[in-house]
């Protein structure tokens, strides 16, 4: 596809704002054909090009061409990676590098210490209290409370977790242990269903993702929504166009059991302001004192 068709299909894509079924069509039928195996030894190129000259030039008009197909893709990422498991070239290290040229995500960096006991009452002025709930009612505190020790007596709970990065101003990661359900989860992962399908009776646990950003509010109060709005992953995608999923909202599940899993969210480097309240704690997590922490 030219950059004069893939400009022309960009813009036929922001009139609709959907994906037609003749696009369906022909994104199941090419994208497999995209990624077959060819013996390009046996196809001699202009003025003696060998099998590596070729294939750097195949990667640069990809990287040339890369503005224009996130304007086409971005709108419904997700679904080239539907249609490609679906082929069964999903994992097909071609595709894999494809997809990681076209869409290449900010990288965390390397965690630098783990916060893991908030406090209880400032969850309530955090987090949205049907959240709140969730964490209450998940299996980890309803030990918590039968076994008593370190988090009953001061009034925390483990299932709070937030990972620091060892570079400033990366993003954090929260860890919240709580109950679900299936509204719930149809809400925060409109197509579920689908990525459990045929693993209903699996141990191992998978994650859920991307999330709906229709979910955030009833996450968060303000202002939480703000420190996932001002993420660095978040800034990315919105940059892509992303506005109705987000790869900031993760669930850990095990699908034999969705009564409970570990929700993981990507907050910016401004979360340490209410780590201050739910940990008691990170007066060292100012930039200014980052390398004072081990």
């Amino acid at each position: 596809m030219s950059l004069d068709n893939i400009n022309w299909v960009s813009q036929r894509l922001a009139r609709e704002g959907h994906l037609t079924p003749q696009d369906m069509a022909a994104l199941e039928e090419r994208l497999p054909i995209a990624f077959q195996e060819r013996d390009l030894s046996r196809q001699p190129g202009r003025r003696g090009q060998g099998l590596k000259a070729k294939q750097w030039t195949e990667r640069s008009r990809l990287k040339s061409a890369h503005l224009k197909y996130r304007d086409v893709f971005y709108k419904r990422p997700q679904r080239i990676e539907d249609v490609a498991r679906a082929q069964g070239i999903g994992q097909h290290p071609l595709f894999l590098e494809w997809m990681n040229i076209l869409f290449e995500k900010p990288i965390l960096s390397e965690a630098r210490q783990t916060f893991i006991a908030g406090d209880i009452q400032a969850l309530h002025g955090i987090f949205h209290d049907k959240l709140c709930r969730r964490i209450m009612n998940s299996p980890r505190r309803i030990e918590e409370e039968r076994t008593g020790g370190f988090t009953i007596k001061t009034n925390t709970t483990y299932c709070v977790q937030t990972v620091v990065p060892k570079d400033p101003f990366d993003d954090m990661v929260l860890w919240l242990d709580i109950a679900l359900d299936k509204t719930f989860l149809q809400d925060l992962f409109p197509d579920y269903e689908n990525q459990l399908s045929g693993k209903d009776n699996s141990d191992a646990e998978i994650v859920l993702s991307p999330g709906s950003t229709l979910c955030v509010d009833s996450i968060f109060k303000p202002p939480g929504r703000e420190r996932w709005q001002k993420s660095r992953l978040r800034t990315w995608e919105e940059n892509g166009k992303l506005w109705d999923v987000t790869a900031g909202i993760q669930m850990q599940v095990r699908p034999n059991d969705l009564s409970s899993g570990t929700l993981r969210l990507c907050l910016s480097w401004e979360w340490h302001q209410e780590m201050e309240t739910l940990y008691s704690c990170p007066a060292e997590l100012s930039p200014s004192g980052v390398s004072a922490v081990s």
